[in-house]
């Protein structure tokens, strides 16, 4: 067992940068597949508002009264599909990058004393240096001391499902609507009214 207080010190930052790698990776994979989701849905819509306008609306549909209708209420359905799975994966990827960044923040106070006093091992003893945590929302916490960082033994996770049954577990405050997410959104939405629209209208 290795008792030496630099390679203990080595290993710990590590195993953050590891964990912080990990999280950065999940966070680059949930964003390819929420753009490829964003990408086809959208498109599908487009191409469907553009048959609507460049076709009249007999030789799309069979002449009865309820298709229109139960088409509409399958646009609807599917694209409260899509914004929830849209929310799902953004707030599973802001996660990504509150874990990645608490990690490498303790990584990068562990190298930065590593650099100073090499020979002595890390104490987070201080109270004078301020740090910034991102949220992965655009948005930061209050500065904390290196500290008070360390005294937390986990990210701050936000747990939607978990609000009201343990309060203290569902991390900071997730704001319901961020511009990344509807920006992801907002086409869709108008889309489907403008679809809809043509169904019912025409």
């Amino acid at each position: 067992m290795n008792n030496d207080p630099i390679n203990n010190d080595k290993d710990i930052c590590q195993q953050m940068v590891s964990i912080a790698e990990l999280a950065s990776n999940q966070h680059n994979d949930r964003r390819q597949i929420t753009f490829r989701i964003a990408i086809g849905y959208t498109t599908l819509l487009a191409l469907g508002f553009y048959l609507t306008i460049k076709t009249p609306r007999q030789e799309v549909l069979p002449p009865n009264f309820h298709i229109p209708w139960i088409i509409s209420g399958l646009l609807v359905f599917l694209t409260f599909v899509y914004c929830w799975a849209l929310r799902v994966l953004h707030v599973a990827s802001n996660n990504d990058v509150r874990r990645r960044d608490f990690y490498l923040k303790k990584a990068e106070c562990i190298l930065h004393h590593m650099s100073k006093n090499g020979s002595s091992p890390f104490t987070p003893d201080s109270k004078d240096k301020y740090i910034i945590i991102n949220l992965g929302v655009g948005e930061n916490r209050n500065p904390i001391t290196e500290c008070q960082l360390f005294n937390e033994k986990q990210p701050d996770i936000f747990i939607p499902s978990m609000k009201k049954t343990c309060p203290k577990l569902i991390g900071s405050p997730m704001r319901i609507i961020d511009f990344h997410y509807f920006s992801l959104i907002a086409l869709p939405i108008f889309l489907t009214i403008l679809l809809m629209i043509n169904l019912l209208v025409r």
